[in-house]
């Protein structure tokens, strides 16, 4: 059995309207509701995870580097035709990896997230 993930992912603040933000990350643009990070110090340049439309995380960029040169992989293996993705096994190898936050069990909604799928063990 195949299931999918939503992956939160990783945007720099370009502006801030209230509690509405503009991200951008790769050349995409994204509004996203800063609602649940409403008590966090949040400013322009800082670093979000977005996952349907609401920032749900701040993130160091160095955090977001990393997790988008993960992303990277993913995405390079995709064009190179991979049909799956593989994530190591182990637990502990996956958690250096893959912030747990960001990997978000979800559907296909959520506009501009990165898919991956992964068989069940």
């Amino acid at each position: 059995m195949t299931k999918q993930m939503c992956l939160g992912i990783p945007m720099q603040i370009s502006s801030i309207d209230g509690l509405l933000a503009r991200c951008e990350a790769k050349g995409v643009v994204r509004e996203a509701s800063l609602l649940m990070l409403e008590h966090e110090d949040v400013a322009v340049g800082d670093y979000v995870v977005v996952h349907l439309g609401y920032a749900v995380d701040k993130v160091s960029a160095e955090e977001a580097a990393a997790v988008w040169e993960i992303y990277d992989e993913m995405l390079a293996a995709e064009d190179a035709g991979a049909r799956r993705i593989p994530l190591p096994d182990d637990d502990e190898s996956r958690a250096r990896r893959v912030p747990d936050l960001l990997l978000l069990s979800g559907d296909d909604r959520g506009e501009g997230n990165v898919h991956g799928t992964r068989d069940d063990q």
